[in-house]
C-alpha cells in the first residue's frame, strides 16, 4: 500500500511541476519546452498503463470463483445475507 501511495504521490508532484514549467514557457514564449513536456507526459502515461496492467494481472490471479460454503456456515451467514444463487 505504501508503494502505491508513493507512486501516485510522485506522479502528482511530477504533474504539478509540468504545469508550472508549461505556464513559464507560455509566459516567456518558449514553445520548445512544450515538446519536452509532451514527451514527459507520454512517459508517465506509459508508466501508468504498465502499472495498471501489472496490478490488474495480480488481482485476477488472486480471485477465486469458487464459493467456500464451509466458511459461510462457520460465520453463520444466512443465504439472504450472502445472496446465494444456487
Amino acid at each position: 500500500m505504501k508503494k502505491t501511495i508513493f507512486v501516485f504521490s510522485a506522479l502528482i508532484i511530477a504533474l504539478l511541476t509540468l504545469f508550472q514549467v508549461s505556464k513559464y514557457s507560455v509566459a516567456t514564449g518558449n514553445f520548445r519546452i512544450e515538446i519536452i513536456i509532451t514527451l514527459i507526459a507520454v512517459f508517465f502515461f506509459s508508466v501508468g498503463v504498465f502499472y495498471n496492467k501489472k496490478v490488474n494481472k495480480n488481482i485476477h490471479k488472486e480471485t477465486s470463483k469458487e464459493i467456500n460454503t464451509q466458511k459461510i456456515k462457520e460465520l453463520e451467514i444466512t443465504s439472504r445475507e450472502y445472496s446465494m444463487k444456487f
